[in-house]
């Protein structure tokens, strides 16, 4: 479950697994309606480089959020997402203009 808080958690620049655990499960209050929960697995299996695991069990993929500044195109996600691609929400997400937030981009048209 993730930790919402007011202030950013004040540390000495040591870097340490607690810290890193917490740092990793704490958002500001503002994102508390989300009620975010955060799974943290350790992969093994390597292929090329890259590390991955099976969705399983209590697990399922269902959107895609991809960063404004993503260079990856709509069909390199659906190459990658494969047989998931018609069953998986995607878009781009953009900052918001007025509040502290990410949208989806309206603009998706701009999205090859």
């Amino acid at each position: 479950k993730v930790d919402y808080v007011e202030d950013r958690i004040q540390h000495d620049n040591s870097m340490n697994e607690e810290l890193v655990f917490k740092l990793l499960r704490t958002k500001y209050i503002h994102w508390e309606y989300e009620e975010e929960y955060r799974v943290f697995i350790e992969l093994e299996e390597e292929v090329n480089g890259h590390y991955y695991t099976d969705f399983e069990g209590n697990m399922e993929l269902k959107r895609v959020i991809v960063g404004e500044n993503s260079n990856i195109t709509r069909s390199q996600l659906d190459d990658a997402l494969g047989s998931l691609s018609h069953a998986v929400e995607t878009f781009k997400a953009r900052a918001g203009f007025q509040q502290f937030e990410m949208v989806k981009d309206k603009e998706q048209s701009r999205w090859a």
